[in-house]
């Protein structure tokens, strides 16, 4: 229906004169033409000025732009099919079901062939080394002068004394079970269990039974069956280093987790006997600790340092604090939690008293073939007496074999304040430190000064980078060229049995850390009652150690061959003087409560 233009020029008309009129321009092609055109025009004009205002804010772009697009445009994703929400959710669970199936498959033989072809091909290329890493066993020897330097050691600091003492407890739990690290950091106290058993032997006190039950176990073939670790106490120990009762139980009675709330102490603990008509008395623990975790973290809060059972003990912390420690020892390969169950399916499979298939249900492996691929790496057995059929020297095999072998406090472990600056004067260092200065003045938040952080962080990287390749040069010379000198002094009467062993420090020992060494490193008591006061006196220490928040690291200087000197503690530079001497000077022995020109008060030199 046609819509009728009213102007302001034409006047209004009466009934008769506009029917006439209308009736005459009905069928009047003019006429008709002539609307058309004007309506045609006024709604192209309409829509010219709505799509002026609807690109008004849009951004033009060049037809190089528009070009590129074009060019680049996926057909694929336009040719896509678009289904309904129930259609596509069957899809994704097809989809989800097919990539099960497909996982849970192995890789065609051939196919991991031709990719360690590939590895090798890539590592001639880079020149890379691509030789297997020698790996290490760690046995029990190796395990005591670990934990002894461990506990005596003033250059690995913690926040709390409850993290060392668990990180010893956790390496003979590792060694003793043979767990993997996961597993035994997901332990919490409803997986614990201390029973006091009768002694079927004699009519003596009964023995404490420690019972594990891990259930965070590797499932990568399946989930497997759940082991029970019972573990006895040792009566007249020869080392209390190795005993986890004693460090288990000082942590336990540092928590108070027994749910018998006169078990305070040892002594307590120590007076419980087994019930005529029993053969066995459990010690529950408190019901609220069972979601707990026994290897857990510490957080330091305004109050000082708590220990978070809430949180679990990250594996990486443990592999970390392992790694420095057994460099503080001086073992010449890194040490890693996985060198323990090494030495515990060692250990295993050598007892006469395991059989194969209870090995491979400790370890948790499918046959025994694992163990001969991945475990069993030295051989440790004296083939000469074998051979020869004379006596064969098990013990002189076995330490030949073990890490304690490698042990030299003397390795360097650090490079010297000489060797770090020395990183600095390398012309590409130069050139980076140049760049860092030529773009520090660029304001904050420009493409100047994107570049200026990103300039930053490469030259921290390649400083970082150069250490590294610089300490392994050190070690790798030392290891070469220290022997020599060795045997060089030796034969020119130089040394002659000199103990290169650092002796314990006790100047930067705490009172309590002193306390624990002396308890755990006593001698087996020579009665019943002077061994059972042993373990008490040691449980305390524990107890008392796990709640001391120890400082700073020391810098411990050792002994360097004979013939060198020690050199004095390096001075500090120059700009952290003028910084430590700006500080004293604007401290006060009595602060106001509040300015007198009010709290944004420019600080100037002369205030």
């Amino acid at each position: 229906m046609p819509r009728a233009r009213f102007t302001a020029d034409v006047p209004t008309l009466d009934d008769e004169s506009t029917s006439d009129s209308d009736a005459d321009g009905l069928f009047d092609d003019e006429a008709d033409s002539g609307t058309d055109t004007d309506l045609d025009s006024l709604l192209a004009e309409e829509d010219s000025d709505a799509d002026d205002d609807l690109y008004d804010d849009e951004v033009r772009h060049p037809p190089e732009h528009y070009r590129a697009n074009a060019a680049n445009l996926d057909v694929q994703r336009l040719r896509q099919r678009r289904y309904s929400p129930k259609t596509q959710a069957q899809l994704d669970r097809v989809k989800e079901h097919h990539e099960q199936i497909e996982t849970g498959r192995k890789l065609d033989p051939m196919i991991q062939v031709n990719g360690q072809d590939v590895v090798k091909i890539v590592a001639v290329e880079k020149n890379l080394d691509f030789t297997k890493r020698p790996s290490a066993t760690m046995y029990a020897e190796d395990l005591a002068e670990f934990a002894r330097v461990l506990l005596a050691t003033t250059e690995m600091t913690f926040d709390i004394g409850w993290l060392r003492i668990q990180l010893v407890l956790f390496c003979q739990l590792a060694g003793i079970t043979g767990n993997r690290p996961e597993a035994l950091v997901e332990l919490r106290y409803r997986h614990l269990k201390l029973t006091l058993i009768r002694d079927p032997d004699g009519g003596g006190r009964p023995r404490l039974f420690i019972e594990l039950t891990p259930e965070f176990t590797k499932g990568f073939l399946g989930s497997k069956d759940v082991n029970d670790f019972k573990i006895p106490e040792i009566i007249y120990d020869p080392t209390l280093v190795l005993s986890p009762h004693v460090f288990l139980l000082g942590m336990l009675f540092k928590a108070r987790a027994f749910k018998s709330p006169s078990i305070d102490c040892p002594e307590r603990l120590y007076s419980l006997k087994v019930l005529k008509g029993l053969n066995e008395q459990p010690l529950p623990l408190r019901d609220e600790m069972n979601d707990e975790f026994i290897f857990c973290e510490a957080v330091r809060e305004a109050q000082g340092v708590r220990i978070a059972r809430e949180l679990q003990l990250s594996s990486g912390s443990v592999r970390y604090r392992m790694k420095v420690g057994g460099d503080i020892t001086g073992f010449g390969q890194v040490l890693k939690p996985y060198n323990l169950r090494d030495g515990a399916a060692k250990g295993l499979n050598e007892s006469p008293d395991v059989s194969d298939s209870l090995q491979n249900k400790i370890l948790q492996h499918a046959s025994i073939g694992t163990f001969l691929k991945h475990y069993l790496n030295d051989i440790n057995v004296d083939l000469q007496g074998v051979y020869r059929r004379l006596d064969t020297q098990k013990d002189l095999m076995r330490f030949a074999c073990s890490m304690s072998r490698s042990i030299d406090p003397r390795r360097p472990r650090k490079l010297t304040p000489e060797q770090t600056a020395s990183v600095n004067d390398l012309p590409y260092i130069v050139k980076l430190h140049n760049r860092v200065k030529d773009l520090s003045n660029a304001p904050v938040g420009s493409r100047k000064d994107d570049r200026l952080q990103k300039a930053i962080k490469r030259l921290y990287n390649e400083k970082q980078r150069k250490r590294r390749e610089l300490l392994k040069d050190v070690k790798q010379r030392y290891k070469s060229e220290q022997p020599v000198k060795d045997s060089e002094r030796q034969l020119s009467g130089i040394v002659v049995n000199e103990d290169t062993r650092d002796a314990l420090v006790r100047a930067d020992m705490s009172p309590e850390q002193l306390g624990l060494i002396d308890a755990i490193l006593t001698l087996p008591g020579q009665s019943p009652e002077q061994e059972l006061q042993r373990r008490i006196t040691a449980i305390n220490a524990v107890m008392l150690y796990c709640g001391v928040e120890e400082g700073a690291p020391s810098r411990h200087v050792r002994r360097g061959p004979p013939g060198t000197f020690v050199r004095s503690p390096v001075q500090a530079a120059e700009p952290d003087v003028a910084l430590r001497q700006a500080i004293s000077s604007i401290k006060t022995d009595k602060r106001p409560k509040r300015g007198s020109t009010g709290p944004f008060h420019e600080f100037r030199p002369s205030d």
